[in-house]
């Protein structure tokens, strides 16, 4: 009988433990979609600061931009669906400019500050030492 009690105590410590590794690796997972859809606002902010410098439109990293965006689309698509879809139109607008005109992209919140204040606030709910 013993025994049983040892194995019992040994299968739940076993399932709390998996249950414990799941959940830091989806803090994990989650922590990375966020972290690329900062590395989109950064990098997009490099641009535009590029180009209020003076610098030229640049298509080619225009495309860049846009592929970024859509790989944070996706990455955060689990954690946050508004802010997937705020990096989604993000990257649609960066493809096709013209984009930025219709009113169903306007109607979006795409600015960068917006997008970071809440990727900060999302990493701020997992460690409030951010």
């Amino acid at each position: 009988m013993e025994g049983l009690f040892l194995e019992v105590l040994r299968s739940i410590e076993r399932f709390l433990q998996r249950r414990s590794d799941a959940r830091r690796q989806q803090s994990v997972q989650q922590r990375r979609a966020v972290e690329s859809v900062l590395d989109a606002v950064r990098e997009t902010e490099g641009y535009l600061y590029d180009l209020r410098e003076g610098g030229s439109k640049d298509r080619p990293r225009e495309a860049r931009l846009s592929r970024r965006w859509q790989r944070a689309a996706t990455h955060v698509r689990a954690v946050d669906a508004r802010l997937s879809r705020i990096a989604q139109v993000t990257a649609f607008g960066w493809a096709n400019p013209d984009l930025w005109n219709h009113p169903e992209y306007r109607a979006i919140p795409t600015e960068l500050d917006v997008v970071r204040r809440q990727c900060e606030w999302l990493l701020e709910q997992w460690d409030p030492d951010v």
